[in-house]
């Protein structure tokens, strides 16, 4: 019952919350994957172990597997996150 809860927030109303926004913002954005995992060489290796240089942006990604990704609003979940100031 809990998972179904998590996914109800899934839905037009949570994209409209500002932590949600700045989240589809970078997952629709054209930042370089190799960028994202410059830090993480283990993760890149892997993603490019699995996909080659299929993917070169963020945004080619989530597209490719954007109906497996659901993006919550933590504040509906955890209510301190609603004192959180966006870095935007």
């Amino acid at each position: 019952m809990y998972i179904s809860q998590l996914t109800a927030f899934k839905n037009d109303a949570a994209e409209n919350h500002l932590c949600v926004q700045v989240n589809l913002k970078f997952f629709n954005s054209g930042r370089a994957i190799r960028s994202v995992f410059s830090r993480l060489p283990a993760l890149l290796a892997d993603m490019q172990k699995r996909y080659g240089d299929r993917f070169q942006a963020v945004r080619e990604y989530y597209e490719y597997r954007r109906d497996s990704v659901g993006v919550v609003d933590l504040e509906q979940i955890v209510p301190v996150f609603g004192n959180v100031q966006s870095r935007e």
